[in-house]
């Protein structure tokens, strides 16, 4: 019989422990927790500075620490949305499946 993984065995194969998330379209803690993991800062669940420019040095785009229309189209065009420079609950699913898949 196999035991699920602890968080920080899945961290250690390289699997992201905040994975896999509901895809509802709602930018949570969990679904922050997971991309912040991805992007290598503190996964503390809190959409800061220190994420914002780790998204946007991700997404390779001026990193400023303003999640704007530039960065919402870089983050749409990442994950597979339509490019409309909003950040709603389509963008949001986007980034949850591609954190559920591994590719974000």
């Amino acid at each position: 019989m196999n035991e699920p993984q602890t968080a920080a065995a899945s961290e250690a194969a390289g699997h992201n422990p905040f994975t896999p998330l509901a895809v509802d379209g709602v930018f949570g803690t969990r679904t922050t927790q997971a991309m912040q993991w991805k992007l290598g800062v503190a996964a503390n669940g809190v959409f800061g500075t220190g994420t914002k420019e780790a998204l946007q040095h991700h997404l390779g785009v001026p990193v400023d620490g303003d999640i704007g229309p530039v960065t919402i189209r870089a983050l749409q065009r990442h994950v597979g949305v339509a490019q409309d420079g909003f950040w709603g609950p389509m963008t949001t699913e986007g980034l949850q499946r591609t954190l559920n898949a591994g590719t974000f």
